[in-house]
């Protein structure tokens, strides 16, 4: 429970400390700059009850770890990041199998492998 409060300590502070044009702290090429203004909105999905990485609440937020990175990551880089609510996580992953959205979370030793690119782990 101490490292989770960590985490989320740490992304507080760093979306103040990172509230600033992307270029300014990420050091983005001018093709990725380029590609965050043409590609301003994100669709992305998930597991629906995945704590602590990622659930809805009972009032249909998204919360979890995953969630408190896409806001930090959203800050750092100014894209939006549009939810794509579903029941399950078959249905997430099947929505990804599709192209349907653009991003899931998923573990990096996941069976998607075929069918998505995986970036590196951040947790």
């Amino acid at each position: 429970m101490i490292q989770i409060i960590a985490v989320f300590l740490l992304l507080n502070l760093s979306v103040e400390v990172f509230a600033v044009t992307p270029n300014e702290k990420l050091g983005l090429s001018k093709n990725e700059l380029e590609w965050l203004k043409t590609n301003p909105v994100i669709k992305f999905t998930g597991d629906p009850n995945w704590l602590p990485y990622e659930a809805f609440d009972e009032h249909g937020q998204y919360i979890g770890i995953v969630s408190e990175h896409l806001k930090l990551i959203a800050v750092m880089t100014g894209l939006k990041f549009e939810l794509v609510p579903t029941q399950t996580w078959t249905e997430s992953t099947e929505l990804a199998k599709q192209g349907l959205v653009d991003v899931l979370s998923e573990t990096d030793d996941s069976d998607l492998k075929s069918h998505l690119n995986f970036t590196k782990p951040y947790i």
